[in-house]
């Protein structure tokens, strides 16, 4: 295990250099950070190892992290934590990043000075070697959200393969020329619903036509500027497979204000399954994911990950099932 001596020669800066970046990085430069946060890297170092070791008192918290409080998909599995540690006698301390790294390694003291027990991360901003040397040295598991062959264990759902069933439900319904609207952000869950997109129209021998894929935020509007896009082109696609809800319903809004039918020689698909895509006229088809069911497993994953601190990391799948609703003819 590397000293924090070892990491203030490695970044060129002192150890109080290096103890502030842990506990008040919003003191040091952007650029002293971020010589820290290579020698960190580099040398694997994470701080309160002995305090760790000597302090084995329970807290009964877990600290849960994630990018928002905003996205309506996370309460449900909210509530699955919060019941599956209430039941084991722990509680749940949430916290919003805003993907934000400093946000995160912030976050992260309390996991370091044993304010926690553990943690259930829905997203990190760590690269994938910190984030390994995290779970070797603390109790962490990754709930939908995940860094493909971690050590650290995740619950999630096959999100290639969801991606494929909702294209394919399109293909079958006759639709040839079916576009995507994907997140900017390169989650774990917006690469392989991508590739899902891409494997359902290669393998029926359709072409992927690069004009027919957006990328943007998660939100309506990148939604009701896709169909903008996609209505502007010469041969306009007449099916759209969203990564989320609120994508799929700026989808849908764009379109019925064009006076395009939806539903009827028009389809969109969303992802979720959230209280949106009930809730909206069109009532939205969607990927449903057991969000509660998540939110439980993680919890029970953790709890393992408390009695055999050494066990590797252990990827949980979950159902997804597709939920037909108006927005696509059938």
């Amino acid at each position: 295990m590397a000293t924090i001596k070892q990491v203030a020669a490695a970044a060129g800066v002192s150890v109080a250099t290096v103890s502030r970046y842990f506990n008040a990085p919003g003191q040091l430069s952007e650029q002293a950070r971020d010589k820290v946060r290579q020698a960190v890297e580099q040398l694997g170092y994470y701080p309160s190892s002995l305090g760790r070791s000597l302090r084995t008192s329970q807290t009964k918290k877990i600290l849960v992290i994630l990018p928002t409080i905003s996205n309506p998909f996370y309460s449900r599995v909210l509530t699955g934590m919060e019941e599956e540690a209430e039941k084991n006698g722990y509680s749940i301390l949430t916290c919003a990043t805003g993907g934000d790294l400093l946000s995160e390694e912030n976050k992260l003291k309390m996991l370091y000075d044993r304010f926690v027990d553990g943690a259930v991360f829905f997203s990190t901003s760590l690269s994938r070697r910190q984030f390994d040397r995290l779970a070797v040295e603390y109790p962490v598991v990754q709930c939908c959200e995940y860094l493909e062959g971690s050590v650290a264990g995740a619950v999630t759902i096959d999100n290639e393969q969801a991606a494929y069933e909702a294209v394919e439900y399109l293909l079958r319904l006759g639709h040839t020329r079916v576009a995507f609207v994907n997140s900017d952000n390169r989650f774990e869950s917006s690469i392989l619903r991508e590739k899902g997109y891409r494997r359902a129209l290669t393998e029926h021998g359709i072409p992927v036509r690069e004009e027919y894929i957006r990328r943007g935020t998660y939100g309506f509007r990148n939604g009701e500027e896709s169909f903008r896009h996609f209505a502007s082109l010469p041969e306009p696609p007449t099916a759209v497979f969203a990564v989320a809800d609120s994508i799929a319903i700026g989808v849908v809004h764009a379109a019925l204000e064009r006076g395009l039918p939806v539903g009827k020689g028009f389809s969109v698909i969303g992802f979720d399954d959230t209280s949106l895509a009930r809730m909206y006229r069109p009532g939205i088809t969607s990927v449903a994911q057991p969000r509660k069911e998540l939110g439980e497993q993680a919890v029970r994953l953790l709890l393992k990950r408390f009695q055999s601190p050494q066990k590797s990391g252990e990827l949980i799948f979950l159902p997804h099932r597709l939920v037909i609703r108006e927005s696509t003819e059938g």
